[in-house]
């Protein structure tokens, strides 16, 4: 001991006591007095006690003791600090008291965060085999002093308020990872690498930290390899030569020499730098590598056209390399645009490669990813906590649907845009990303179940449309898609059994909620419709409650069974407004008949006045005097009003208001009444009362038609 050299070499712990000690007696001491040795037993305690430990176990219990009874928070505090003074023998210890506090996890961002980049990955390398492993039981641990001041005169709020600000590292360095591997130490170290790289530029401290830990993982061998070739191709021309040559290098440096021509052939015997990969890993990473660096040709040139396929990648194989490589370009992606960043990137990938699998079904779901993406690029959407959109929002999503949702409230009138949203939808179901879930991934679907997963997807997306198109004050858009996309999704589903199927289906039920809501909704602004119409406002009235009546038609036709009361409670309110409506209107004609008959053209002033109630041919009742030439310009006002104001109370049974009992009708009077104009709001009114009589009909207070009205 007394020589300076430890057991494994170096100098050892005791050996500067032991100089201290030799000094104190070369100052102290003769040959012919050693008196003074006396003045050097402290120094040869503190030797004696650095070989024997006879006093330290003692105060290194009771430290530890002390940090048993320590709060999580001051836990956590002083093993940060332990790891900014390297002193990883201390940290071992307060592990061992605090194992459910100090986790793997955790140790491993607090190294990740707090230990210095420039330390030597010797000094903790085996700490960290210990760590995943477990500490050995031989309780040399427990000797080292924990020294626990710096977090003892805190209080515990403090302490917790400290250990929220520390803002620990995350062990992910990249997304792309988390598919390769989870495992927490493998993790680690890719990020630590990444770190020393860019904290110090010491590439050779990257073997020191790598290499220990290469034959326990094999995501960390492929991450490994990759660096190797990415450092190789930065200092190439990236030629296609370059690269032919940087392949024959990582292949020799796989096998040494030997002869192995075969993917598999040799691997478990290849003593190379690269031998605990496989032939076949070594090539994917090499194609994948290819394609970081857009060398498509190349790539299809050496993996698919070489006459020598066997010693390279199977077809197979280069398609889940191509997947693999177009998805993670999508993944890092921070723009759906399709001519930007990654999506060009992943774009450009499909491109090349459509052509070598036109029949592969995985890229033409990736296609169709990309091609919905590009269009969603252009809407403004943000998502919840203010985060923008990521074209990795949709492959995350559980419900991609749900995102035209947002796009439709964020960007005003998107809804006049239905085309283009049932698009992407569209693109999103080919994608695959609808399917149902099975293992952790999306199960494939027979002909049958897309079709019907694809009008459930139009049905929702339309209902979106309209519930916005109602948001902005749009009725007229809203019936539009309610009359032409939705009602004539129903009347395809002519099948009754199947409009129940489809009836009690959560997806479903967006039919007729969608006309249910577009037809209880009272528009902010009257519209202006009929351009002859001498009340403008009351038949743009009329008009609406008509359409609203149609709208709930069509939810009556679908719904189920209790959603009908609810829908018929505003059936019956909507059929009093258009009744209130049609009196107003009939009191106007009135008025205006009334105003005529007073202002008779070539009456004299003096004449008085006189109100007579006359039938449709001009005469009064009971006047049997000739027809005069301004009664028949009074019967043909009478056959205008009738003209200008169809909208009549359906009670008047097609009989003038004026005729009386013994009056007769002329030529255009007759014609009116002959030609037995059928409406639309009556035709809808007979189905819903007449239909709905017999059944539930009783909820509007209906009577059925006798048989001779409805011959």
């Amino acid at each position: 001991m007394a020589s300076g050299y430890g057991l494994n070499g170096g100098v050892s712990r005791c050996f500067p006591f032991w100089q201290e000690l030799l000094a104190c007696y070369v100052v102290n001491t003769t040959s012919d007095d050693d008196s003074g040795k006396t003045k050097c037993h402290p120094a040869l305690e503190d030797y004696y006690e650095c070989l024997h430990h006879k006093k330290e176990p003692g105060q290194a219990v009771f430290n530890m003791a002390h940090a048993v009874g320590m709060s999580r928070a001051k836990v956590i505090l002083l093993a940060i600090e332990l790891i900014v003074d390297n002193n990883l023998a201390g940290l071992r210890s307060l592990i061992r008291v605090h194992p459910r506090t100090l986790y793997l996890d955790l140790v491993l961002r607090m190294l990740l965060t707090a230990l210095p980049e420039s330390t030597s990955p010797n000094t903790y390398t085996r700490f960290l085999q210990e760590l995943v492993k477990g500490f050995p039981e031989d309780g040399e641990a427990a000797l080292f002093e924990i020294k626990d001041t710096a977090v003892e005169d805190i209080t515990e709020d403090e302490a917790r308020l400290r250990v929220r600000s520390l803002h620990l590292l995350p062990l992910l360095y990249s997304p792309a990872l988390s598919e390769k591997t989870t495992d927490p130490l493998t993790l680690f170290l890719i990020h630590r690498a990444h770190r020393i790289d860019m904290q110090t530029g010491v590439l050779t401290l990257l073997p020191e930290l790598i290499v220990p830990f290469l034959d326990q993982s094999e995501a960390l061998r492929n991450w490994e390899l990759q660096r190797v070739l990415h450092n190789s191709l930065h200092r190439s021309k990236q030629s296609d030569q370059d690269w032919l040559r940087l392949h024959e290098e990582i292949v020799w440096m796989w096998k040494w020499g030997t002869d192995m021509r075969s993917p598999g052939e040799g691997a478990a015997h290849s003593i190379g730098v690269f031998f605990k990969l496989s032939r076949s890993t070594i090539e994917r990473e090499f194609l994948k590598a290819l394609l970081d660096n857009a060398r498509y040709d190349l790539a299809i040139q050496t993996h698919l056209h070489t006459p020598h396929k066997a010693s390279l990648l199977s077809r197979d194989e280069v398609e889940k390399a191509v997947l693999e490589t177009t998805l993670a370009f999508y993944d890092q992606a921070s723009n759906g645009n399709r001519t930007r960043g990654g999506m060009k990137k992943a774009s450009e990938i499909v491109n090349a490669f459509r052509g070598e699998f036109e029949s592969s079904a995985p890229l033409h779901r990736v296609e169709k990813l990309l091609e919905a993406t590009h269009a969603l690029s252009f809407y403004s959407l943000t998502l919840s906590h203010g985060l923008p959109f990521q074209p990795v929002n949709i492959r995350v999503h559980q419900d991609p649907i749900a995102l035209l949702g947002k796009v439709l409230e964020q960007n005003a009138r998107s809804y006049s845009k239905l085309d283009d949203l049932l698009l992407i939808g569209r693109n999103f179901l080919d994608a695959g990303l609808l399917n149902p879930k099975q293992d952790g991934g999306f199960r494939d679907i027979t002909p049958a179940e897309q079709e019907r997963l694809v009008a459930r997807t139009q049905s929702r997306i339309t209902g979106m449309a309209i519930e916005a198109a109602l948001t902005e004050d749009d009725f007229d858009t809203a019936y539009s898609y309610v009359m032409n996309r939705i009602a004539q999704g129903m009347q395809q589903t002519s099948d009754l059994s199947a409009i129940e199927d489809a009836s009690t289906d959560h997806d479903d039920t967006t039919s007729w909620r969608a006309a249910f809501q577009a037809g209880r909704y009272r528009p902010m602004k009257l519209l202006q419709r009929s351009s002859t119409s001498l009340t403008k406002t009351a038949n743009a009235d009329l008009r609406i409650q008509e359409m609203r009546m149609e709208l709930l038609a069509q939810a009556l036709l679908v719904a189920p069974a209790a959603a009908l009361p609810e829908i018929l409670g505003v059936w019956r309110r909507c059929e009093e407004e258009l009744n209130a409506l049609l009196a107003q209107e009939t009191e106007a004609e009135e008025q205006w008949d009334d105003q005529g008959d007073q202002k008779i053209p070539g009456q004299f002033m003096s004449a008085p006045a006189t109100k007579v109630r006359r039938d449709a041919s001009g005469r009064g009742t009971g006047d049997e005097a000739p027809v005069g030439l301004f009664d028949v310009a009074r019967g043909a006002a009478a056959a205008l009003s009738k003209t200008a104001f169809p909208l009549r109370s359906a009670g008047s049974g097609g009989t003038s208001r004026g005729s009386g009992s013994g009056g007769g009708e002329d030529a255009v009077g007759r014609e009116l009444n002959e030609e037995g104009r059928v409406r639309k709001r009556d035709v809808v009114s007979n189905i819903v009362t007449g239909g709905l009589a017999s059944g539930i009909g009783w909820v509007l207070g209906a009577t059925p038609a006798p048989a001779q009205d409805m011959e």
